[in-house]
């Protein structure tokens, strides 16, 4: 495991999975999601993996602009899955709205949600490629 830090984002190593925390407590202005996306795009592009794990748990607040960042990486990858993980409840409440993470069991998002940093490898062991 491994640990690199960025201005607006840290990321691990984790076998076949990258983790990325975000450091910023508020995402909302243009050119920093625009930071934050290009720097979520360097570690996967420079650690090809197959799952990311994006640990929220400093974001406190994310604007609508702020999702941008979040899709980008999802369809400028090759990854088969992004799990967001140790999200606020307005956070994780803004996502569900927008449909970016599951709202139930038999729904379909673009990213999984994950409790904890151990939930989140635990179910990347248990996802399918």
């Amino acid at each position: 495991m491994s640990d690199h830090v960025n201005a607006c984002l840290t990321h691990e190593l984790h076998g076949t999975n990258v983790m990325i925390t975000i450091l910023d407590e508020r995402i909302r202005d243009a050119q920093r999601v625009n930071q934050i996306k290009d720097a979520m795009l360097d570690v996967v592009n420079a650690h090809p993996c197959k799952n990311l794990i994006i640990d929220m748990s400093r974001v406190q607040f994310i604007g609508s602009v702020g999702f941008l960042a979040f899709l980008a990486v999802r369809r400028s990858t090759n990854l088969v899955n992004v799990i967001l993980c140790n999200l606020d409840e307005n956070v994780k409440e803004l996502f569900r709205i927008c449909r970016l993470i599951p709202v139930d069991d038999s729904t379909k998002a673009p990213f999984q949600v994950a409790t904890s940093i151990s939930s989140a490898l635990e179910l990347c062991n248990s996802l399918p490629d």
